[in-house]
């Protein structure tokens, strides 16, 4: 879960836009959108316009090609959106177990809450 500061207030509208890296630096995208989740207002996964990265292919995708980053492999927020590489194999990992269990590509479950993403 990504955590802020109670002394940051972080206004999401000012994500909008910014640049999705690995950790070594490699651009995977641009943030277009967020999924929270309304009954506790956790964030559930940020919505990228993709850039071409091996790293992309393994992320759902919606009928426009926008990908579903889930919050579980986000490393940090700051000015860029930093995906921590060993959490997407753990992402890989789980979304091939679902997909084993009739699960459609483009959804996953949030760890959380169990829902249905």
């Amino acid at each position: 879960m990504i955590k802020i500061e109670p002394s940051s207030i972080i206004d999401i509208r000012d994500l909008i836009g910014i640049p999705v890296n690995d950790e070594k630096g490699s651009a995977m995208g641009k943030v277009v959108d967020f999924i929270i989740n309304s009954r506790d207002g956790h964030l559930l996964a940020v919505c990228v316009k993709p850039t071409k990265h091996p790293d992309i292919e393994k992320f759902p995708r919606d009928e426009k090609g926008t990908i579903l980053i889930p919050h579980s492999v986000i490393k940090s927020i700051n000015n860029t959106l930093i995906i921590a590489e060993e959490k997407i194999r753990v992402f890989v990992i789980k979304q091939k177990l679902q997909e084993g269990k009739n699960q459609t590509k483009l959804s996953y479950i949030d760890e959380r809450t169990n829902d249905k993403i």
